[in-house]
């Protein structure tokens, strides 16, 4: 039988966020929860067209449990922002032809809000 936690986790599992705008800048982000790696995967995506993503060229961020820390103390205001970043030569699905490059991801808050850049 599946314990009540997990069932909310599946339901959790996934949360996207769509930022487009008319000069085709915008962006999209994809947050989905890999209980079992114990992991967050972000996908990003740079708009194409009015309504359209490239997310066959996405950029894709493993967030482990210390990144999440360093990003939850930014949300509750304890740090004013925060920069991960991501070892493309450390991830293990990665082919010797690869052409993935290494990202940071920084996170302030804003007087309004709070600035996500990847």
């Amino acid at each position: 039988m599946e314990s009540p936690i997990v069932r909310r986790l599946e339901r959790l599992k996934k949360y996207e966020i769509y930022k487009p705008n008319k000069t085709n800048t915008g962006g999209a982000f994809q947050f989905d929860l890999n209980a079992l790696k114990e992991s967050v995967f972000l996908e990003a995506a740079s708009q194409k067209a009015e309504h359209e993503f490239d997310w066959p060229n996405k950029i894709v961020f493993k967030l482990g449990v210390v990144d999440i820390g360093k990003i939850l103390a930014v949300i509750e205001g304890r740090k004013p922002s925060c920069e991960l970043f991501h070892d493309a030569a450390k991830a293990k699905l990665l082919s010797e032809e690869s052409t993935a490059k290494n990202t940071t991801l920084s996170l302030a808050k804003g007087s309004y809000g709070y600035f996500l850049k990847l």
